[in-house]
């Protein structure tokens, strides 16, 4: 199984769990159509006079106008309860569900892992996470924003990514990088290391930027289109 993030042609594929900013826009855009035409509804059926259980028309673009126009406002970020004692490092470990995505034509990769709650009462935790690109011995590739860094914060065991039937859930509180321009020429095939505060600490294969064999579709291929290689926290 694998994640997948809105490509640059509009198309999703199988597994995606967040929408991008073009989603963003054009969801924007519909919801403020649905509203422009319940509003000129309104004024339609107020100029004929017409009767109170006609005017009922109104509520159907309207309630479509707040639906769709709620599914892109802005929320808070959630931090959870800062009240519950701080998690201890033996309550917690970092997963990475061994999964990629692919984004922008496949130009990028995406990374999405979650923290799971071992053992203890509930607790509080916060944690600079961080995925760092390197090379076979370790060292930091020539990558614009690497090592990248993001802040995970959530209570445990609410928060935490569950396993069920063998398989990670992909649910509560997950942390995101993306690595865009990932095959440019003159990388090797990386390793991603995650970590996070507390000695924390995960491995990831990288893909390999000059497979033997052709992707079985040109949609999941990857080629150097001369523009930096960037890791970023996403989103």
């Amino acid at each position: 199984m694998a994640i997948a993030i809105k490509d640059e042609r509009g198309e999703y594929r199988a597994g995606a769990c967040n929408i991008g900013p073009e989603e963003i826009a054009q969801r924007r855009r519909m919801g403020l159509v649905f509203l422009a035409i319940a509003v000129g509804l309104a004024l339609l059926l107020v100029a004929i006079d017409a009767p109170a259980w006609v005017r009922i028309a109104i509520w159907p673009p309207l309630a479509a106008a707040f639906t769709t126009l709620e599914q892109v406002r802005p929320a808070q970020p959630s931090v959870g309860d800062r009240d519950l004692p701080a998690c201890r490092p033996d309550q917690w470990r970092l997963i990475w569900p061994e999964e990629y995505g692919g984004a922008h034509g496949s130009q990028a990769t995406a990374i999405q892992g979650g923290v799971q709650y071992r053992q203890g009462p509930r607790c509080h935790l916060r944690l600079t996470v961080r995925m760092a690109v390197e090379d076979g011995g370790g060292r930091l590739l020539p990558v614009k924003g690497n090592p990248a860094s993001i802040t995970w914060e959530g209570d445990l065991p609410l928060d935490g990514i569950q396993r069920s039937s063998g398989s990670w859930v992909i649910s509560g509180m997950m942390w995101h990088f993306i690595w865009d321009e990932w095959c440019n020429r003159g990388l090797p095939r990386a390793t991603l290391r995650v970590t996070a505060d507390g000695g924390a600490s995960l491995t990831i294969p990288g893909l390999d930027p000059t497979p033997a064999e052709p992707p079985p579709s040109p949609d999941m291929s990857c080629t150097d289109r001369g523009r930096p290689s960037v890791v970023a926290g996403w989103p």
